[in-house]
């Protein structure tokens, strides 16, 4: 008897371990016509949502940040994430300041690379305050797209931006041992185009 059609139920699906992935939209908006936003339900939106700029799927880029006040993050992830490397293409659009961060565990818990006008810095958030674990007084350009990454290894963090390492430190107290991943913007929009994330 010859073999025919058959469906397969998957219940669910499980990894171990840090992920080797990249995060883009998955079609062409411009060729394919409208389609459901499902690949966006990855992601926790700790943004402003009131002009759901995360949520539509008309825009440019796939994943677009807007936030009117402080910071909001966009979250992926797992606390089972130790030691990785995260990578993104950014586009800063009229922000006070935006980037990257990695061992998220919330939206007050996290390391982050933070890059303005005027400044870079590695900070660690804890419960609404910022430490600052290094700074250089380098910054970006509104309208250019810079690809920022931030790696973190044990107590130590290795931010680049651009395949250039920008800044390094290590967090005595080595406070975060594992989390996910967030891109974040401070009071303004950012454009991102892909986000990365390998082993470190």
């Amino acid at each position: 008897m010859a073999p025919g059609p058959a469906t397969v139920y998957l219940d669910y699906l499980t990894w171990d371990g840090t992920p080797h992935f990249r995060l883009q939209r998955p079609y062409d908006p411009d060729t394919t016509g409208p389609h459901p936003v499902m690949w966006k339900r990855a992601w926790v939106n700790g943004l402003d949502s009131g002009d759901g700029a995360f949520e539509w799927d008309h825009w440019p880029e796939p994943f677009r940040l807007v936030q009117n006040a402080g910071r909001g993050l966009l979250i992926t992830g797992t606390r089972e994430w130790t030691d990785y490397r995260a990578e993104a293409l950014m586009v800063p659009h009229m922000c006070r300041a935006g980037g990257l961060a990695v061992r998220v565990q919330g939206m007050r818990r996290y390391y982050a690379l933070r890059l303005d006008s005027s400044s870079i810095r590695l900070i660690r958030a804890f419960e609404g305050r910022d430490e600052i674990l290094a700074e250089a007084p380098a910054g970006w350009e509104m309208g250019r797209a810079y690809r920022v990454a931030l790696q973190v290894a044990g107590s130590g963090l290795v931010g680049t931006v651009d395949d250039t390492i920008v800044l390094e430190a290590e967090d005595p107290e080595a406070m975060f041992t594992g989390g996910g991943i967030a891109l974040f913007v401070e009071e303004g929009r950012i454009g991102c185009e892909e986000v990365v994330v390998v082993s470190a």
